[in-house]
């Protein structure tokens, strides 16, 4: 759904007409924006199925200890966060330890403490040497949704150089201007965000063109897709199947907003039948073939550890 039509399937959902002076478009967005945050977004992260995971590389300084989580993280949270050396192109692990731990017997530098971080306000501190020969920072982390806007403030992806540069869209939104930082957003299902807060070179009103660098244009962006501003889209950030839930989801905290108790119930009946039909719908993406359990290095079982029965 763009945000169009999702605020025509909350207005029927609610029985709200077109000619009404109780809520407006906006504000049914801005509810719809709560609810993916509040309830939406939580009940799919909720599986473990990695549906807004993505990866940001941070280059490593010499005598930098501290780094910061990327800020469009879901809850300021990592999923893991591990070396990643540029030559042999491998990943290393490492390790969280609480803060109490790192007092007590820090040992930066040297064996005893490498591979091992913790979290101070929104960044992560390595306890470890940082002129050893890592490239790269990892953070792996889920994604945050953009927050929905009106489609007049997006622009539709008509044509793509990949030589250039440059790419043509339907139009060329009267909010874009040449300091804007933009978003590409898929227009298929899951409808996630391609690429984030780039920097066009040249904005092209007349034309209605747009140009990029060419390493800041996704292999994957094809025609049709979204060029966004930072943070804006028009399309749910979630896969095609739980749109009608979100609306669901709006129509219900609408009625709750205008007091209509009668029609509040109902619409909450609905919504927990869909929630509980939703689960077959998002839980394990590859049924034939479950995650297994395997030892981590220095991990309980990575030590060769067993466990021993309980009395």
């Amino acid at each position: 759904m763009t945000s169009e039509q999702l605020i025509a399937s909350i207005k029927r959902r609610a029985n709200i007409p077109d000619s009404q002076a109780m809520i407006t478009d906006e504000e049914i967005l801005d509810f719809a924006n709560e609810e993916m945050l509040l309830n939406l977004v939580p009940l799919v992260v909720s599986k473990h199925e990695d549906y807004y995971l993505t990866s940001e590389d941070t280059v490593i300084q010499s005598g930098v200890y501290s780094y910061p989580i990327p800020y469009r993280a879901l809850g300021s949270k990592l999923r893991e966060l591990a070396y990643y050396d540029q030559d042999s192109e491998r990943y290393s692990p490492l390790y969280r330890k609480s803060i109490d731990e790192i007092t007590e017997d820090s040992a930066r530098g040297t064996s005893s403490g490498a591979n091992r971080f913790y979290i101070m306000n929104e960044n992560v501190v390595l306890d470890t040497n940082t002129d050893v020969a890592h490239d790269f920072l990892t953070f792996f982390y889920n994604m945050r949704p953009n927050s929905l806007v009106l489609s007049d403030r997006v622009a539709s992806i008509t044509s793509i150089d990949r030589t250039s540069g440059i790419i043509t869209v339907s139009s060329v939104p009267d909010a874009f201007t040449g300091t804007s930082k933009l978003d590409f957003v898929k227009l298929n299902s899951p409808h996630r965000i391609l690429n984030y807060d780039l920097t066009p070179t040249l904005i092209d009103d007349a034309n209605s063109q747009i140009t990029f660098s060419l390493t800041d244009i996704p292999s994957e962006l094809v025609i049709g897709d979204q060029i966004c501003l930072q943070n804006e889209t028009n399309l749910v950030n979630a896969p095609s199947e739980l749109h009608v839930m979100l609306a669901q989801m709006v129509a219900a905290r609408v009625l709750e907003s205008i007091g209509d108790t009668q029609n509040l119930a109902a619409a909450n009946d609905k919504l927990a039948r869909m929630e509980r039909s939703t689960e077959y719908l998002i839980d394990n993406r590859v049924t034939g073939s479950p995650i297994k359990a395997s030892a981590r290095r220095n991990g309980f079982l990575g030590r060769g550890r067993t466990l021993g029965r309980r009395r």
